[in-house]
């Protein structure tokens, strides 16, 4: 029951907390409108209008500051009762003036009624001419009993006098201000000003925006996230930090949370454009508003920056429930000079926005909001609001509206740009628009965007640019091998990136069968992107990535490009219809290229690597399609006034640094230089074949023995994934001429149905770690006995693993689809052993010595349809085991303990064991 009744008041904290957010967005819209006031004065017309009511509000007009005074605030034509409603609705502070006459107003009481129902606003009596008592006795004596006994003689409607009755002792025990307590009229005024003043400005809302699309599910989420609970609920000192790209709304997140909290604290201080403020030399002028509104303070007697901020320092510490927002901080030094520390008192709420995520790191601000782009129908919404006044488009305008939706990717900002500037004009002048923004971002959005690029050193701003150019959705240990060889630090770089909102980095996996693929990828925002692309024409050195800079390579000749753009650094993939290919080209210096990517169509008339591509220093080649060789044999090279004829030898010497090498789809796999053993210095190979064209091409395919003797000369690879590369039905990793020969390997990962014999000797792979075998036709394995990770799948003729119990060092075993697997060796010795996983269909009988494994932590068995397995696992109840999942065809035959298991499933139906 306590589980329940805490999520019965979860959801009745959310329910709150959402009117809550709703309430704030509704102020904010009326912020406009000519009919908010921040005061509205309740009061007895013939008692004090003439004097208490109207010197509080000329007083209150001249602040400024908005005071309801009926009548004279109305205009012709008005319904007194709609107005006075609406005044009410949207005050923040109510004062009402109880004098002798008071009660004697139907209206007076019925505005008190509609007053006390405000529960946002705060309320305040003011006891002219009576006594707070005689608020509670209007039945037996007082100056409201006369009044109440005519009504109850004439008033039918009992309801409504209940209403005033409880309205006036509600208002009698309000803390207020008693006109008899006071030595002179001046005071009573005075300290009624002094209130009102104070509390006016503590709930006057800051205007937000005019269309808050979207912001209501921001400001929950943040609550949720950042605090899970309502502010209100007792506390000692928050932080919280809002960070993401310029324009994204961040400082319409803040302010309107400032308008939701700031009636929950003492006092509250927004201070805007931190960034722009410091840079200007103005720091006096942020510490000197923090001490005016938070203490009421004026600083102009401080003449030093160091007076200034010991003295912002000291109130700070004595200060509690303070709201402070300090907006767009991008430098630690601002925190210090703000004196960020001392604003961490109990009861305060500090919130912080940033384009830099570091900058809440160094603070030490642990909940924090990074700010989500709009979705298409917020965006939708937005872009219409603004361009159209209204949320939806005209007729004929909603295919343009999407194609701009479009290119704002989600950007308030950028939504509201366009849409306020096509506003009110022809759809000729929306398509030319679109077209221009198409091509480049407003300036108002590049300069917005740019503040963060403009605090990047060079080489966090190369990498930017690179990124943008070249590396969006591409791998990101591909692209840091090529910043290394550059001599930039690389990881550092990314990381500062990726905290200024500039870059991210995400798994992607590969639709691809093999999980080599499976990496960490660059993704970057479409106006990062464009502003990147827009910079790198202007930055040196100047970057080639179009189309028209590599056909104009291919025609002019290597080294006259290179002449004519000196300090060239890279240019970039395209795909050009009359060659059939896509050529992908990274790094530079142009004679230091050090990653190539060729993908070829079916038809491509490319056959060899163009001989104008400099081959020497590369030390990635991704090929993909039916090139016939890496080089062509008639290649030309250039070196020291002359040009010689280049062989075979000379072209594995130009491959020589080479060290990750990836070929998909190849036509002629022994025509590459692999199988001469001579690149020394590869690390990473990867060759793969689509299995129909493998089997279509026959005797193209690499044989096994072949590829077998050039592998084992590779005594740097360290990772091998091969798929559909062998039609002998053999590979074998074992050279007794040179022991240890592939030192260096760690993982293989192979697939090929035609494969039905592998041996590995741990002679020559004395380090392998990860084995994964996949869709193989073996029927018994010889393993190294070095593996930590054993996986197997699809080896649907494989029938014992007799090695297997010589793995000693063996973490990992994951058997999976292997249809005729009868028998596993005795896995008592295998004392590494944490996590065993048997699937699918298979014919194991038993699992001899599991009991043993003292160090089995996770076990997954399915797939027997005997009973004698449960002899084997019946003594795991003693392990201890984390993890259990078994699923048996035949459960009910089982007399296992169910508290074993923390699942128990049939194959074909769930029983429960008891």
């Amino acid at each position: 029951m306590a589980g329940s009744s805490c999520f019965v008041r979860q959801q009745i904290v959310e329910k709150q907390t959402f009117g809550e957010v709703e309430a704030v967005l509704e102020t904010d819209k009326a912020l406009a409108s000519p009919q908010l006031y921040d005061v509205f004065i309740n009061h007895r017309g013939t008692d004090v209008k003439r004097t208490l009511a109207y010197l509080l509000y000329s007083r209150l007009q001249k602040k400024p500051c908005r005071a309801f005074l009926d009548l004279k605030e109305m205009q012709a034509g008005d319904s007194i009762s709609s107005t006075i409603q609406n005044a009410i609705k949207s005050s923040s502070v109510q004062i009402a003036i109880f004098s002798k006459g008071y009660a004697e107003s139907k209206w007076c009481l019925d505005e008190l009624v509609l007053m006390l129902q405000q529960t946002k606003a705060l309320f305040i009596p003011v006891f002219y001419d009576v006594e707070p008592w005689e608020l509670r006795y209007i039945e037996e004596k007082g100056a409201y009993a006369k009044a109440f006994s005519e009504y109850e003689r004439k008033e039918r409607n009992l309801n409504k006098l209940e209403e005033w009755k409880s309205a006036l002792h509600s208002a009698s025990e309000k803390s207020g201000y008693i006109r008899s307590r006071y030595e002179n009229y001046y005071d009573f005024c005075d300290a009624i000003m002094m209130a009102v003043e104070k509390e006016v400005k503590k709930r006057r809302p800051i205007h937000v925006v005019e269309n808050p699309v979207g912001l209501s599910e921001c400001m929950q989420y943040f609550q949720t996230h950042c605090f899970n609970s309502r502010l209100e609920e007792n506390f000692t000192g928050k932080t919280a930090g809002i960070y993401g790209l310029g324009g994204s709304g961040k400082t319409t997140l803040a302010t309107a949370l400032f308008n939701l909290y700031r009636t929950h604290y003492n006092t509250s201080c927004f201070l805007f454009d931190v960034r722009e403020v410091f840079d200007k030399g103005e720091l006096h002028s942020l510490q000197s508003k923090l001490l005016n509104d938070l203490f009421a303070e004026d600083t102009n007697i401080l003449d030093s920056k160091h007076e200034r901020r010991a003295h912002l320092s000291n109130r700070l510490k004595s200060g509690s429930g303070l709201l402070i927002v300090l907006d767009d901080i991008d430098r630690h030094e601002q925190f210090e000079e703000l004196c960020f520390k001392d604003m961490q008192g109990a009861g305060n709420l500090v919130v912080v926005t940033t384009r830099d995520q570091r900058v809440l790191t160094c603070a030490g601000i642990t909940a924090r909001y990074q700010m989500r782009l709009l979705e298409m129908p917020h965006s939708k919404e937005l872009f219409c609001r603004h361009a159209f006044h209204q949320p939806y488009p005209d007729n004929g305008y909603e295919d343009l509206v999407e194609d701009f939706v479009k290119i704002c990717a989600g950007l308030p900002l950028y939504l509201k740009v366009l849409g306020s500037h096509v506003y009110g004009s022809p759809i000729e002048y929306w398509r030319l628009a679109f077209e221009k923004a198409r091509k480049t971002p407003p300036e108002e959005i590049i300069e917005r965007l740019k503040i963060s690029l403009d605090r990047l050193d060079f080489e966090e701003k190369q990498i930017f640019i690179d990124i943008a150019c070249f590396f969006i959705d591409k791998r990101k240990d591909m692209a840091v091998r090529i910043w290394k060889g550059s001599g930039w630090t690389a990881e550092h770089a990314l990381q500062i990136l990726r905290d200024k909102c500039l870059v991210e980095v995400k798994m992607e996996s590969s639709s691809s069968d093999s999980n080599w693929e499976d990496q960490f990828v660059f993704k970057m925002h479409d106006h990062l992107r464009d502003l990147g692309r827009h910079m790198a024409d202007k930055i040196s050195p100047p970057r080639l990535w179009q189309s028209q800079d590599l056909r104009s390579m291919e025609s002019k000749g290597f080294e006259k490009i290179v002449a004519e753009r000196d300090g060239t650094r890279c240019f970039h993939s395209f795909r050009d219809s009359t060659l059939g290919c896509k050529i992908t080209f990274f790094k530079g210096n142009t004679h230091d290229l050090l990653w190539l990517e060729l993908e070829l169509d079916p038809q491509s008339k490319f056959t060899k690597i163009p001989s104008w591509i400099p081959l020497q220093k590369l030390q990635g080649l991704y090929v993909h399609g039916p090139l016939e060789g890496l080089w062509n044999p008639n290649l030309q090279s250039k070196g020291r006034g002359k040009t010689k004829r280049s062989s075979h030898t000379q072209a594995n010497f130009q491959l020589e640094e080479l060290k990750k090498l990836v070929l998909i789809n190849h036509t002629s796999l022994p025509k590459l230089p692999i199988l001469t053993g001579q690149l020394t210095h590869l690390e990473c190979l990867v060759m793969t074949q689509n299995p129909s064209k493998a089997r279509a091409m026959g005797d193209a395919v690499t044989e096994g023995t072949s590829l077998s003797r050039s592998l084992t000369k590779l005594s740097n690879l360290r990772s091998l994934f091969l798929s559909y590369v062998s039609s002998s039905g053999e590979l074998i990793l074992s050279n007794t001429e040179d022991s240890s020969c592939m030192k260096s390997l760690q993982t293989i990962d192979i697939e090929c149905e035609n494969l039905s014999k592998l041996l590995i000797s741990r002679e020559t792979c004395p380090h392998l770690r990860s084995l994964i075998c996949r869709d193989l036709a073996v029927e018994d394995l010889e393993l190294v006995t070095t593996l930590n990770h054993f996986f197997l799948c699809f080896c649907i003729k494989l029938k014992t693993i007799s090695w297997l119990s010589d793995l000693d060092e063996l973490v990992t075993l994951a058997i999976d689809e292997c249809w005729e697997l009868e028998k596993l060796p005795n896995l008592a010795h295998l004392r590494c052993l944490e996590s065993i996983s048997i699937s699918g269909p298979h014919k194991l009988q038993s699992i001899v010595g599991i009991e043993e494994l003292q160090g089995l932590k996770f076990l997954v068995f399915s797939g027997t349809k005997g009973s004698e397995v449960w002899n084997s696992i019946y003594a795991l109840e003693r392990l201890p085991l984390e993890v259990t999942t078994v699923m048996c065809a035949d459960a009910a035959e089982s007399s296992l303990n169910a508290n074993l298991f923390c699942d128990l499933v049939d194959a074909d139906s769930v029983n429960e064991l008891h």
